[in-house]
């Protein structure tokens, strides 16, 4: 359905999906999901997400930086807080007031500023890789 959808002809369908983008975004943004053959692997981590319970998800052990929005129309609050339960590295969670679905896009020198100074606390090279 979604390979179908004309912003033009179904403007209430694409406004949900782009949930505060600027115009003319979600069309570029459909049409490069569509070319590269990346739209399904986006939609089925949506579709997984019911079907995973914590004890399927392994524990993270990184340094782990979650930045959410209050605004999401898609991801909620309650579920964004959840996470932190399978985080047992270090951890911070920011939430960004007024913006949408589309963080990096909505907010990119906020973002930029948290992930400068989340990689920035990081030692060089980072934790040595399983070999």
């Amino acid at each position: 359905m979604l390979r179908r959808i004309d912003p033009a002809s179904a403007p209430r369908v694409t406004e949900r999906l782009a949930a505060g983008q600027e115009p003319g975004r979600l069309v570029r943004d459909m049409e490069h999901l569509v070319a590269s053959g990346a739209l399904t692997p986006a939609l089925n981590w949506y579709r997984a997400m019911p079907f995973s319970t914590p004890g399927q998800l392994a524990r993270i052990t990184v340094p782990t930086l979650f930045v959410n929005s209050d605004s999401d129309p898609a991801l909620g609050q309650a579920g964004a807080r959840r996470t932190r339960a399978l985080v047992s590295g270090p951890y911070t969670f920011r939430t960004l007031a007024g913006v949408g679905h589309w963080i990096p896009e909505q907010a990119a020198s906020e973002v930029a500023g948290l992930l400068r100074a989340h990689l920035a606390d990081r030692p060089r090279g980072g934790p040595e890789r399983p070999r």
